[in-house]
């Protein structure tokens, strides 16, 4: 594949599908994730990227220790790990992550592995959701994403093939 593996590189899945007009105020994402750190990166990271067609909303996990260099953004609402607490954000990522989003007029609440671990709200709209963005600075996995509408309805679905 010609990587060198000496630089400073991510990986980028993205999906842009038409989901259906869905309001960027009421929805429900749901992923699994895990990091293979064979390159043994301090810091690996991963961020949830929700794009909007006025706006977009970042979620980041990271290995405990590198809060302080991560964002959480919902549309108008930005906390950076350097100035904030974001300690919560901390996980050992080489294992299973299961990341919750869910939406409800604006008032954002975040599960880690079924355990609530962030909530807030935001005031400008992002419109209607237009796909997702997956970053990791290392290998890895992605098990499932899953997106639903306001009515906890399954608009969008991916396996992603893992057997685990």
């Amino acid at each position: 594949y010609n990587i060198d593996l000496n630089k400073d590189w991510v990986v980028h899945f993205r999906n842009t599908g038409a989901f259906k007009n869905i309001s960027s105020d009421n929805f429900t994402v749901k992923t699994k994730v895990r990091v293979k750190n064979e390159l043994f990166n301090l810091c690996p990271f991963f961020i949830l990227m929700i794009n909007c067609r006025d706006n977009c909303f970042e979620f980041p996990l990271v290995n405990k220790g590198c809060e302080n260099t991560v964002r959480i953004k919902f549309c108008d609402f930005i906390i950076n790990g350097n100035q904030n607490d974001l300690s919560f954000l901390g996980c050992d990522l080489e294992m299973w992550q299961e990341l919750v989003i869910k939406n409800v007029e604006k008032n954002v609440t975040v599960f880690l592995n079924d355990k609530k671990i962030f909530l807030s709200s935001y005031n400008e709209s992002g419109s209607t959701l237009a796909g997702f963005d997956f970053f990791f600075n290392c290998f890895c996995d992605i098990d499932y994403v899953l997106l639903f509408d306001k009515d906890n309805q399954l608009i969008y679905e991916d396996h992603f093939n893992n057997t685990q």
